[in-house]
């Protein structure tokens, strides 16, 4: 939630809050003597009221610094205990301090002896409340945002599988793959089952991977491999691809079909040809970002693009709350940088 639609909250709380915890001091401060004249009351009133609200404005500040620090709905215990281990030990020292003034400058009505024990369980109290709403609000909002983010990020899922499917089963691709299936059955009989098993292993991994919203970068590379087994069936040496992952990079996450879609979009825009293949490169950074690139020999015919791949792709990133997915094409390659997530539960 931004900083503007806090900004309400605030100002309510401290309409409500402030004045009434002014009051409540000052009764325990002097007692009945606080309503004993109009300027003792105004005098009071002014001095505490001065307090209490540059105290309520240090605590919106570092609870503003806590929520940018610890944003997520998911941290929202730890961003509570943190405030209270921060804020909390903040008030009594305001109001000790308070007190002390009262008793230093000879106010016209005399300070209560206990008067700070009171005051301390009235500036606590008050802490409670202020906490309670103010988090309340918040985390309602961030719950509210993640259904919201849930749902949109189940969507374009669906619409990125949909897409898969649809591409998978057209009766172009369809052809193409009987025609292949049935060459090396004539051919090769070894190759001809080879081709059966990876083409099960996309369509299982198509079906069973569509409700998820991230599988392992592992995962996904083993998905890849099989359905680059279909491409280089067909193709021949017309394409290759060169995978260089790190190791402790496989338990990575991303959503699936990422990769299958960048592939798919490599061989729809490019020339496939044995005299100049096209060539495919994944390959992961030391930060944690996995680079999807190709070599550039774009098809001189007109293809039909809508970009939907792509910008599924972008979205479920920014749904994911990740960094933006980074695109860019030079002369001679086309390029794709994904952020790739540690863990699942990761806050």
């Amino acid at each position: 939630m931004s900083k503007e639609k806090n900004k309400p909250a605030f100002i309510l709380l401290t309409i409500l809050l402030v004045p009434s915890v002014v009051f409540m001091l000052n009764y325990v401060y002097f007692s009945a003597a606080y309503y004993s004249s109009v300027k003792i009351f105004a005098f009071a009133t002014a001095i505490t009221l001065l307090t209490i609200f540059l105290l309520s404005q240090l605590q919106i500040g570092l609870s503003n610094k806590m929520r940018n620090k610890y944003p997520a709905y998911e941290q929202t215990y730890r961003r509570i205990f943190t405030w209270s281990f921060l804020v909390l030990p903040i008030t009594p020292v305001f109001l000790i301090l308070l007190y002390l003034l009262y008793k230093q400058m000879h106010f016209p009505a005399e300070v209560q002896q206990d008067g700070w024990k009171w005051a301390l369980l009235v500036g606590f109290v008050a802490d409670i409340i202020g906490v309670a709403f103010n988090e309340g609000i918040y985390t309602f909002s961030k719950w509210k945002e993640n259904i919201l983010e849930a749902e949109q990020l189940k969507k374009a899922n669906l619409q990125t599988q949909f897409e898969s499917l649809k591409n998978q089963v057209s009766p172009h691709f369809l052809f193409n793959s009987i025609n292949t299936l049935s060459s090396l059955i004539h051919e090769d009989k070894e190759r001809a089952g080879q081709f059966i098993d990876e083409m099960s292993n996309v369509y299982r991994y198509l079906l069973r991977n569509n409700e998820e919203e991230l599988v392992s970068l592992s995962t996904e590379l083993k998905f890849i491999q099989s359905y680059y087994h279909l491409l280089k069936t067909r193709y021949g040496n017309g394409i290759e691809m060169k995978l260089s992952i790190n190791g402790k990079s496989e338990n990575y996450l991303l959503p699936p079909l990422t990769l299958q879609l960048l592939v798919e979009n490599a061989v729809k825009h490019n020339n496939v040809m044995k005299e100049s293949p096209l060539v495919i490169e994944i390959n992961n950074r030391d930060d944690g970002w996995l680079v999807v690139k190709n070599n550039l020999q774009k098809k001189t015919s007109k293809v039909d693009s809508s970009k939907i791949g792509l910008n599924n792709i972008k979205e479920k990133f920014r749904l994911l709350e990740q960094p933006d997915v980074v695109i860019n094409e030079t002369a001679t390659e086309f390029i794709v940088m994904l952020p790739l997530l540690e863990a699942l539960n990761k806050a």
